[in-house]
């Protein structure tokens, strides 16, 4: 009896409104906990509205994309190119003074437009036509070499099936890295295997990054991975692969805490991930003043010391080869843009910071304000309940 009393004495001392208030509380972190789509499709929305309230401005630094435009597929023909000619490009972009350049585009299928396949694809020639064609060098290994003359960082993509290059055999080749404070494997964005470039095109390279971004559950590129696994190996996105090789680094480190990723280090500083080893890019609006035309390079028209001392991405904005993704400002973006703002905010220390703990910071400080409001509302006026939850 004398605990059915206390119980009764609590329950009038408290009140059934606090009592439900708190009820409430808990049923919703109980929920924030779950997070169903509805919750993250409205944490989404309050993103991006804070984005396109204050987007960031662009910082002038150097970094350039080398843009196969619609202007350059009119001017110079259709896509894909020839290897050669893609070898001019990077002879062309380190000529005009680059660090370094990075290809959001992966070569995995030898060049068709190659003497040896035109011979292949047309035995009614003369056999003197064909012979001569077959002694002519091959468009890849002409490729391969210019990129072996310059610092170049391949691009691969990563695949949700287990059947990339088993008809080529490609080995993944290792990436030099350490690991701080635990196994990070568990934590990391997965992908079963990769797409990459011809063998002869892959041991030229100085580097080798991942394009590969995944959208929201909503289609949206707000995070890009900076580190992520691929089968049992660790490998750097393509921006960070393409800092890395430009600073001279020969290998980076993944920092792992009881919650996941920590971030990663890389020429010379820590970057802070969340918990998978992915970002959150600082996106300013699409920039021309970004973009360099490949048609501008290849023609040696392009103006002294526009490149000098950048970093470079190449890939493309035309619209028939479709490369654009929808972001948080509410416009498409190429995506090679979305690698080229990675960069920007990695060197500007402008990257939006989410540590991996911010999750339990959230909870918690919900739980305390929110028990806070319900111990307090019942003797506050409507004015300032609402000056309060504001």
């Amino acid at each position: 009896m004398r605990y059915a009393d206390l119980l009764t004495g609590l329950f009038q001392s408290i009140g059934l409104g606090r009592l439900l208030g708190a009820l409430l509380v808990f049923c919703l972190l109980a929920i924030r906990i779950a997070d169903p789509s509805i919750v993250s499709e409205m944490r989404f929305t309050a993103f991006d509205f804070y984005q396109r309230i204050k987007p960031s401005e662009p910082q002038g630094l150097p970094v350039a994309i080398v843009d196969i435009d619609d202007a350059s597929l009119e001017e110079l023909g259709q896509w894909p190119w020839p290897r050669t000619r893609m070898g001019d490009l990077v002879t062309g972009i380190s000529r005009n003074g680059a660090v370094a350049l990075g290809f959001d585009i992966v070569f995995s299928e030898p060049d068709r437009l190659s003497p040896e396949k035109i011979a292949e694809d047309n035995p009614s020639f003369t056999p003197e036509v064909l012979e001569e064609l077959r002694r002519m060098p091959r468009n890849d290994d002409v490729f391969a070499k210019a990129i072996a003359s310059s610092r170049v960082i391949l691009g691969q993509s990563s695949v949700r099936t287990n059947d990339a290059n088993r008809d080529t055999k490609i080995k993944m080749r290792a990436v030099a890295h350490a690991v701080i404070g635990g196994d990070p494997h568990q934590f990391l964005n997965s992908f079963p295997d990769i797409l990459q470039n011809l063998p002869v095109l892959e041991d030229a390279a100085t580097g080798r990054g991942m394009f590969s971004v995944r959208p929201d559950e909503d289609g949206i590129y707000r995070r890009v991975p900076l580190v992520m696994r691929v089968q049992d190996q660790i490998r750097l996105g393509l921006a960070p692969e393409l800092l890395r090789v430009a600073t001279g680094a020969d290998a980076f480190a993944v920092r792992v805490n009881e919650a996941g990723i920590e971030g990663v280090v890389l020429a010379r500083q820590f970057i802070a991930t969340a918990a998978d080893g992915s970002v959150w890019p600082y996106y300013s609006p699409s920039s021309r003043a970004r973009y360099v035309s490949a048609a501008d390079i290849l023609a040696d028209r392009l103006p002294a010391q526009r490149l000098a001392g950048h970093l470079v991405l190449i890939g493309t904005s035309a619209i028939g080869l479709e490369d654009f993704r929808p972001t948080p400002l509410g416009r498409p973006m190429p995506g090679v843009e979305i690698h080229a703002q990675l960069l920007e905010n990695i060197l500007s220390k402008t990257l939006l910071k989410r540590p991996n703990y911010a999750v339990a910071v959230e909870l918690v400080a919900a739980l305390f304000l929110s028990l806070l409001v319900v111990l307090v509302a019942p003797r506050c006026g409507a004015l300032l309940m609402i000056a309060l939850t504001i």
